[in-house]
């Protein structure tokens, strides 16, 4: 048991201990050659010391002397793995796409979390990176809650508009991303994401459109906007009965959401009893997985959720959560499908989003949205036996969509 001495000679997690969980995890799946590289993405600051924005690339390095002081160096975490037809030379090679695949994870994930997908891409890719996001994962963790906390507070003055927050928001992870590309010299990719990742990497191509070779989002949030809430007088007793009790499930999502208290928040005020509260959610997350697996998930979870709170901020800026019956799930206040249609013209390739048949994400999308997206160009496929975590629970069936998509981008060459 925990007294008060084991309390206060806890230590939550550190970067290392980090790494080393993820290091565990890709050591026990991963098989194709692998390295390592923290990418350094230049940071600008204001005069308080708050982040500010990610800064372009030529502006960077012309930065020299005293002026680099008003910048703060972080790193991007990247895998990056060689591909095995590269490797070999042999029959497969022809089927190799030069074209990289770049692999981006969800809210409170990481990159090791394709640990069952990574030999399967390199056997499609001569290059297959996988990143974290700036702030997460086990990339550096700039203190960015100030900037959330400046960017509500001007929406609560009436200085600054909810698209002007979200475009600010949004811009703080495509400038790292489109920085990150440029600085490992990468002319276009082949962009795989998933959940959030899934938002912001097409927030990134709708961007750089010409960089952006196909984009694959698997069970992507914020695919479109909250529905109304409908009005009480359209209720019958047990319809008024629910909807109360989820008006309180939404006041609570809500005081959350103002007060800038995320999952990870939780876990670190738990102190030692956070790792127990990560077990049970992967364990009901992943349920389909070995429990050896889970095991390594959870510690590897537990790691990047216990570090300092960072970008997990901008959940509550991008997103509006929904806890009405029926409804409940992960809104976008600019959701992607109206912004896919308006883009027809510049759009990837391929544009494919994949769910899963069991997956909560996609229970708020309907019929006509699937329509809008197709309308749009984009692809719609179903993974079969699989959850919102869709690239794990039927790995088999994912790379199975996704040499589909290399193999048709090799014969429109």
């Amino acid at each position: 048991t925990w007294g008060l001495n084991s309390m206060a000679l806890w230590t939550r997690t550190a970067r290392l201990k980090l790494l080393e969980a993820e290091a565990v995890l890709l050591r026990a799946f991963v098989r194709s050659k692998k390295a390592k590289i923290d990418v350094p993405v230049f940071v600008r600051q204001s005069r308080k010391g708050v982040l500010c924005r990610p800064v372009k690339l030529e502006t960077a390095e012309n930065i020299s002397g005293s002026a680099r002081t008003g910048f703060s160096t972080e790193a991007i975490n990247t895998l990056h793995v060689q591909g095995s037809a590269a490797l070999s030379g042999g029959a497969n090679e022809r089927l190799c796409s030069d074209v990289p695949a770049v692999l981006t994870h969800g809210y409170g994930s990481g990159l090791a979390m394709y640990f069952r997908n990574i030999d399967d891409f390199a056997g499609m890719y001569r290059d297959v990176y996988a990143l974290d996001w700036l702030g997460m994962g086990g990339s550096t963790r700039p203190p960015m809650r100030p900037f959330f906390v400046q960017l509500r507070e001007a929406q609560q003055a009436g200085t600054l508009t909810l698209a002007d927050a979200m475009q600010r928001c949004e811009s703080l992870f495509v400038e790292s991303l489109e920085l990150w590309r440029a600085t490992l010299g990468l002319e276009k990719m082949d962009l795989i994401a998933h959940s959030m990742g899934g938002f912001l990497s097409a927030a990134y191509a709708l961007a750089h459109p010409t960089r952006v070779r196909n984009l694959v989002l698997i069970s992507p949030a914020g695919l479109i906007a909250a529905p109304p809430t409908a009005p009480v007088s359209e209720l019958g007793v047990a319809d008024t009965r629910v909807r109360s009790a989820s008006a309180r499930a939404q006041r609570t999502v809500t005081f959350f959401n103002d007060n800038l208290i995320t999952p990870q928040s939780l876990v670190r005020t738990l102190g030692p009893f956070g790792p127990g509260l990560v077990r049970r959610a992967v364990d009901g997350r992943l349920p389909d997985l070995p429990a050896s697996e889970r095991a390594l998930i959870a510690d590897y979870v537990f790691h990047m959720s216990a570090a300092p709170g960072s970008s997990e901020y901008a959940l509550n800026t991008l997103f509006k959560i929904v806890a009405a019956p029926d409804e409940s799930g992960l809104y976008a206040h600019a959701p992607l499908v109206p912004r896919f249609a308006s883009a027809r013209a510049v759009a990837p390739r391929e544009s494919l989003v994949v769910f899963g048949d069991r997956d909560w994400m996609a229970f708020p999308i309907r019929e006509r949205h699937v329509q809008e997206m197709r309308a749009a160009g984009v692809r719609v496929a179903t993974v079969p036996a699989a959850g919102h975590h869709t690239y794990l629970d039927n790995a088999t069936h994912f790379a199975g969509l996704m040499r589909s998509v290399v193999q048709s981008s090799a014969s429109q060459q």
